[in-house]
């Protein structure tokens, strides 16, 4: 496999999905935000990892006890 080249934001932006997403209406936006992209960046960025097979599946876990 190829190593990928990733900008700082990039770096950033996968640190934050690599945790909880955020709980609001938009977390892409909010990820964007916090890593200083775009929110179309931060879709486009998973959507390319994804279709390279870098990333297997990106989905959220609902904790009901907590919800």
């Amino acid at each position: 496999m190829t190593p990928v080249d990733f900008s700082e934001q990039e770096k950033e932006a996968l640190r934050i999905v690599q945790a909880d997403l955020p709980d609001t209406q938009s977390p892409y936006a909010e990820i964007a935000a916090r890593a200083g992209i775009s929110e179309q960046e931060v879709l486009d960025l998973l959507k390319r990892l994804k279709e390279q097979d870098i990333i297997r599946r990106f989905g959220a876990t609902l904790r009901h006890q907590q919800a």
